[in-house]
């Protein structure tokens, strides 16, 4: 595992493991070898610490942002050019303000602390230089305020129409997407 130190310092203050982890603290917007990879965070905006990723190995480069209530501009800059992209693409806007949620929630989600709606996810989409993507696959998605196929229309509309998009399943382990979307 390997994430900033404080996020580590909170994994190790509210988990307990059976055999010490390899656990490495990373600097954001620095560069880091483990093993054959080349891992860099980079500082995104939610109400706790989280950090999206580029991994780089065997020539090839995947983005991963998810947990955050916009894209900032450093990602915009680093996040070009990438063979593969795991983006948030958390919520519908109009599906959300009409859930059963508090308020608060509501406030907090839809607010630069929360998530990327389906929406702001396109717009980052549209702003990276994804021309020799592979692989472009929508994540974190609401399980009661958004549906893949929104998620993937909203995004169809800011990618070229022959680059690949797929959808993660909400919080289901297994495969990715049983649905990958071809132009």
């Amino acid at each position: 595992m390997c994430s900033t130190v404080d996020v580590l310092k909170q994994v190790n203050s509210c988990c307990t493991f059976h055999e010490p982890p390899d656990l490495y603290a990373l600097n954001q917007n620095m560069e880091k070898r483990i093993g054959d990879l080349s891992v860099t965070p980079y500082k995104l905006s939610h109400d706790v610490e989280t950090v999206g990723y580029i991994i780089t190995g065997d020539g090839e480069r995947l983005g991963f942002i998810t947990d955050t209530g916009f894209v900032p501009e450093n990602c915009f800059k680093a996040f070009q050019q990438l063979d593969y992209l795991y983006i948030e693409s958390n919520h519908d806007p109009e599906m959300y303000r009409s859930s059963a949620k508090p308020w608060h929630v509501i406030k907090r989600n839809l607010g630069p602390t929360g998530h990327l709606s389906n929406e702001q996810c396109g717009q980052a989409l549209q702003s990276l230089d994804l021309g020799g993507c592979k692989l472009v696959m929508l994540a974190h998605l609401s399980e009661d305020d958004n549906e893949p196929q929104r998620a993937l229309h909203s995004a169809r509309q800011h990618l070229a129409p022959d680059m690949p998009l797929a959808s993660a399943p909400a919080r289901a382990p297994g495969l990715w997407s049983d649905k990958l979307i071809k132009p």
